[in-house]
């Protein structure tokens, strides 16, 4: 079975807070994946995602001081309706997760990366990863410290997933997160995926590749009938 999207939900904090509450996605069952991509906004101190209970962290990537970006996951298990996610300190914080379901639950992630432009633009690159299975989904998650009228255009083979504003206030108070997805044909490099953001400003951009539990079968089942020995 190919990885499919099932659904995603998503938040924010609407004001200064040390969690950000996010709905478990509708249809999300026991061993489906689920994948969290958050922003927060560091009020100019270094910020660190703290652990989250039940949930694995991927990848954590800063922009000097003024916010960061994390990946987490987690596979499905009796569910609650949501979750509150903690934070490092107090401040706007926006996010979203993503359920798939066909998923490799034992190793999940097959690649990830990511870029950080510190200086002012409108294009947000998700880096090329090389992912070794084929039939992967591509999540990307871009985000800027801007809310208000910015707005995000995804990269054009990509669907867009999730877009939401930490709140409104000020154009530096908080973040605009996208986060989106695609469904790979082959392993191997993925190219990069750009996403044009309305207003230039400084961006995080990551990659990440989730494993297909088809593949890890097919592999099982070769190696069962002795092919390539």
């Amino acid at each position: 079975m190919a990885i499919a999207f099932v659904a995603a939900a998503d938040g924010d904090n609407v004001a200064d807070s040390n969690f950000l509450n996010i709905a478990v996605p509708a249809g999300t069952l026991d061993g489906h994946v689920m994948v969290l991509a958050a922003s927060q906004r560091g009020n100019f101190t270094a910020i660190s995602w703290p652990a989250q209970a039940g949930w694995t962290l991927i990848r954590e990537d800063d922009e000097a001081t003024h916010f960061s970006q994390a990946f987490y996951y987690r596979v499905a298990s009796s569910e609650p309706a949501s979750y509150n996610f903690s934070l490092a300190t107090n401040g706007k914080c926006s996010g979203g997760i993503l359920t798939f379901s066909g998923v490799n639950t034992s190793s999940p992630v097959d690649a990830h990366g990511s870029s950080v432009f510190t200086a002012d633009t409108t294009s947000g690159v998700a880096p090329s990863i090389s992912p070794v299975g084929s039939d992967d989904m591509l999540i990307c998650a871009f985000c800027t410290e801007y809310q208000d009228d910015n707005v995000w255009t995804p990269p054009g083979s990509m669907v867009e997933r999730v877009e939401r504003k930490s709140h409104t206030g000020t154009s530096n108070s908080g973040t605009t997160i996208e986060i989106c997805t695609e469904l790979l044909a082959a392993s191997g490099p993925t190219g990069t995926r750009t996403a044009t953001s309305t207003i230039s400003t400084h961006i995080i951009a990551q990659s990440l590749a989730l494993k297909s539990a088809s593949a890890i079968s097919v592999k099982r089942l070769l190696g069962i009938q002795g092919v390539g020995r």
